[in-house]
């Protein structure tokens, strides 16, 4: 269940934090660093479980 709340904080930061508040809608470099560094450990997160889940499967549990 990790993958899905890193999911969740990747939607909310995506948007809530990747516009300033100003609301010109200007990129924050922070918060595009941010963004880019979520989706990196999404996808590592999304190997690891379908990794588990083949196991699962082998093993049949």
């Amino acid at each position: 269940m990790k993958f899905f709340s890193k999911v969740k904080e990747y939607n909310w930061v995506y948007k809530t934090g990747s516009r300033k508040r100003s609301g010109s809608g200007s990129w924050d470099p922070f918060n595009y660093k941010r963004i880019a560094r979520i989706e990196r450990e999404l996808i590592c997160l999304r190997k690891k479980e379908e990794a588990q889940n083949k196991d699962d499967l082998y093993y049949g549990r």
